[in-house]
C-alpha cells in the first residue's frame, strides 16, 4: 500500500511540474533539470564555469552552469499559481547563468527576478545542474 501511495504522490507532483527532492538533489519535473544541492559563493563567472565542470555530487559528474532561461525555468515555477515550497526549490536570484551578455565581458544572473548583466570578474553565488531525461 505505501508504495502505490508513493507512486501516485510522484505522479502528482510530476503533472503540476512541480520540483521533487531525490537523494537531497532538487529535480524540476517540468524541464528535467536537476539542481545541485551545493552551492558556492565568491566565484568569478570562468571559476563558476570550472567550478561545475569539476563538481561531483551523488555520484554524477556531468554538472554545468546553468543557462539564462533554465535559471528562468525555475523562477516561473516559483510564481506560478501552484505553490511550489521554497524548501524544495532552490532560489535562482543572485546566481551566476552560463549565458554570455551581448557585451562578452559580462554574463546574465537573476537579481530580485530580472535578467541582469554583470562583469564577469564580479563575485557571486553558483548553482550547478544536470540533465536529466
Amino acid at each position: 500500500m505505501k508504495k502505490i501511495a508513493i507512486t501516485l504522490l510522484i505522479l502528482e507532483h510530476l503533472v503540476l511540474g512541480q520540483c521533487l527532492s531525490i537523494d537531497t538533489s532538487i529535480v524540476d519535473t517540468e524541464s528535467n533539470i536537476m539542481w545541485s544541492q551545493e552551492t558556492s559563493s565568491g566565484k568569478n563567472w570562468n571559476s563558476a564555469v570550472d567550478y561545475c565542470a569539476s563538481l561531483s555530487e551523488h555520484g554524477y559528474v556531468n554538472w554545468l552552469l546553468p543557462n539564462i532561461n533554465e535559471l528562468l525555468t525555475l523562477r516561473a515555477l516559483q510564481t506560478s499559481p501552484i505553490t511550489v515550497s521554497p524548501l524544495n526549490c532552490p532560489n535562482i536570484d543572485n546566481y551566476w547563468s552560463s549565458t554570455t551578455a551581448k557585451d562578452t565581458t559580462k554574463a546574465h544572473r537573476v537579481i530580485s527576478g530580472k535578467i541582469t548583466p554583470t562583469s564577469k570578474t564580479s563575485s557571486t553565488k553558483i548553482r550547478c545542474i544536470r540533465k536529466v531525461y
